[in-house]
């Protein structure tokens, strides 16, 4: 017994399926307890409500002689006798045993099933009868026997043994109808488990609608029997597997409103809430576009996302009793991810590996550490657990979920256009391999719809952000995307609309303001965009990045006074952040300040070394205080740093142009060109500039 008050069977060493709906299961197999087992069970026939009543009679035998009523040297030896022998009479072992009570347990114990009660009712009816002191019917009731009981009713003393053996009987009589349920519980939980084994291995193999038809047996299943803990229990475990985490939630949190002691079902709605925020935390990442800002912002702005997590940590956190529906490893993988909810920490990272490298095919672990790595912004971990996901279980769509999360990630991160395309159309054919595997979820749509934007596929993400919209009006980053998709298309309006009304569902996220403010620009809105930039800075004024686009608009604008002070406030907000620096030298050398933008873009160079933009960015004003030596240097070192980098390309073109290096000057043009978008605005007038150089 658990300590939830539960009773489980674990021992299903010889019992007998009898549905045939399972390809695992042989026709005739016996599995179960032999001690408790009816003759007609071990022989594997067909069972019915009697075999209740054999094994309730043979726990009655046992409680009063203090053995089971068949007990051989070995499984095989006590079916021997089950078959062939009678039971000892209990009160040849106890005397003290009441003659009655004797009667009724050798009646459940008969040989024939028709010789025994009909049901556990029957027997319980009887069981009443000889607490009340009247006839049972276990036997003829003959006058004498009739005479005799009554005047037992009305003794006011009874013998020690008698009453302890009424007492026992009285307690059979109470734990009837729970002993009944628990074996009926059993019997389903039997059939629910077989059709999750047989669906995991439809899944594994990839046959999803195999899969599926087994769970929808499973789940016709438990809605055909009367409501219960137990029942909600199985059907939450059913739509799970099934992917309807939703569905799946409602069962669960109505098993535990029928029993707030079902450890089972809390522990098993643990397990559903942290995938859900797994999920949710990926999509509110990809939204605000980095891990390094503490979870607690996005729970802070992300509606729900916080009392799922908590939710999550107070389920895990309960006592698993040792006799579970869980599997060692369900529970262990439950305990790991508890800790990650905690503290994402190496160790946490390090419990989960610890479960897959003892079992390699325990695909809800390799998962776990996909969505560790995708959370942590590491794509090519990400990538590589989701792969060993999908190789041990090709039925689970969250993996291609989270590949495709990853591989755009890297696609946006991308350096060279090819890389962009070639991880933007892997991230489409995952998710177009999520949904046909049957994740419905709102994301997977607006996943799609991002990669497909990147690819310049507007249309078609349009179509899948409006699907994500439709599903969920309330999720920001599907308004955003597909503004951005709207702009590219040209649709300043459409963009803008959602843009705003993105910003209204989220008014504490910088990232959408940022957004709305390019927007604002690309339609001619300075102005507008300036103040959607002042939104941005309010939302996070800790972020220079807004202080450096302020300048830059600023600079459009043609203030560049206004644009120098912009970036001095970024450099207030941020010393360490090369680009307001950067940015600053650049606009101080315009307005003539050529030493001044020279420490400026120093400070640049010093706050990120590796930057090949500050250090092309310190190459131009060098050049334009007169050390063309010194500027060479640096666009060589940008360069290096970053060979795609155009704009080192072109001014080094020039710095050689001004030492009387033609040929070298038109060969860093070329390079230029090919490094450029086809796009590029300066294009043409390059091409004219190299054509014009090899004329003289």
């Amino acid at each position: 017994m658990a300590v939830s008050g539960h009773v489980f069977v674990m021992d299903f060493g010889l019992a007998r399926a009898t549905e045939g709906a399972s390809d695992v299961s042989v026709s005739g197999q016996v599995i179960g307890t032999p001690a408790y087992m009816s003759p007609e069970q071990a022989r594997g026939e067909r069972v019915d409500a009697r075999a209740d009543v054999y094994g309730l009679g043979a726990t009655l035998y046992e409680l009063l002689a203090g053995a089971p009523p068949f007990k051989g040297a070995n499984v095989y030896d006590t079916l021997k006798r089950l078959q062939e022998q009678e039971p000892a009479p209990p009160r040849r072992i106890d005397a003290s045993i009441p003659a009655d009570l004797e009667v009724i347990v050798l009646k459940c114990l008969e040989k024939e099933r028709a010789q025994r009660y009909a049901d556990a009712s029957e027997l319980a009816a009887d069981l009443g009868r000889y607490l009340e002191g009247e006839p049972i019917h276990g036997r003829p009731a003959s006058f004498v026997y009739r005479v005799r009981r009554r005047l037992a009713k009305r003794k006011a003393v009874v013998a020690v043994a008698g009453a302890g053996a009424a007492a026992l009987a009285a307690a059979i009589v109470l734990l009837l109808p729970r002993l009944l349920e628990t074996r009926r519980t059993l019997e389903l939980w039997r059939r629910v488990s077989v059709v999750l084994q047989d669906a995991d291995v439809h899944a594994r193999a990839g046959d999803l609608p195999g899969a599926r038809r087994r769970l929808d047996e499973g789940i016709a299943i438990c809605r055909a029997r009367p409501d219960s803990a137990a029942v909600r229990y199985f059907l939450g475990r059913l739509l799970h597997e099934r992917g309807d985490r939703a569905g799946s939630l409602r069962e669960l949190d109505r098993a535990v409103e029928i029993d707030p002691g079902f450890v089972e079902a809390r522990f098993a709605r643990g397990l559903v809430r942290v995938e859900e925020y797994g999920q949710r935390l990926l999509a509110a990442q990809r939204l605000y576009g980095s891990w390094t800002r503490p979870v607690d912002e996005f729970e802070a702005e992300q509606a729900g996302l916080r009392g799922l997590r908590a939710g999550a940590i107070d389920d895990l956190s309960v006592r698993m009793p040792p006799d579970t529906y869980f599997r060692a490893v369900d529970v262990e993988f439950g305990r790991a991810e508890l800790a990650r909810l905690r503290d994402p920490s190496p160790e946490a990272k390090a419990a989960l590996a610890k479960i897959v490298e003892r079992e390699p095919l325990y695909w809800r672990a390799l998962l776990s550490l996909a969505n560790f790595s995708a959370n942590r912004f590491d794509h090519d971990e990400a990538v590589a657990w989701a792969a060993k996901t999908i190789e041990a279980h090709k039925g689970v769509p969250r993996a291609h979920h989270t590949r495709a999360v990853a591989l755009h990630r890297k696609g946006r991160e991308a350096v060279k256009p090819q890389d962009r395309r070639d991880f933007n159309r892997r991230a489409v054919e995952d998710t177009d391999r999520a949904i046909a595997l049957g994740d419905d979820s709102t994301d997977i749509w607006a996943i799609r719809g991002a990669a497909r934007s990147m690819l310049g596929e507007h249309e078609k993400a349009v179509a899948d952000l409006t699907e994500a919209i439709h599903r969920n009006p309330m999720l920001p980053e599907a308004h955003v995307l597909r503004g951005l998709a709207y702009e590219k298309r040209g649709n300043h309006e459409g963009a803008i609309a959602d843009l705003e009304r993105a910003s209204q569902i989220s008014p504490g996220n910088a990232n959408i303001h940022g957004c709305r403010a390019g927007v604002l620009f690309m339609k001619g809105d300075i102005d507008g965009a300036l103040g959607a930039y002042a939104d941005a800075r309010r939302a996070e004024p800790a972020n220079a990045w807004w202080w450096m686009m302020t300048g830059e608009t600023l600079e459009w604008k043609g203030d560049v006074a206004a644009a120098i002070d912009a970036y001095a406030r970024g450099t207030e907000a941020d010393p360490r952040d090369a680009e307001c620096w950067r940015h600053r030298g650049l606009a101080r050398a315009k307005r003539g300040d050529v030493e001044g933008g020279l420490a400026d873009c120093r400070r640049a160079v010093e706050a990120k070394p590796d930057s090949a933009a500050a250090r092309d960015s310190l190459g131009y004003v060098r050049q334009q205080s007169g050390d063309v030596e010194g500027a060479l240097r640096d666009y060589d070192e940008a360069i290096r740093l970053d060979p795609t980098l155009m704009s080192a390309w072109s001014n080094r073109g020039f710095a050689r142009l001004a030492k009387g290096d033609t040929t070298g000057a038109i060969g860093d043009f070329e390079r230029c060109l090919a490094v450029a978008p086809a796009e590029w605005p300066a294009r043409p007038i390059m091409l004219q500039t190299i054509e014009r150089l090899r004329k003289k």
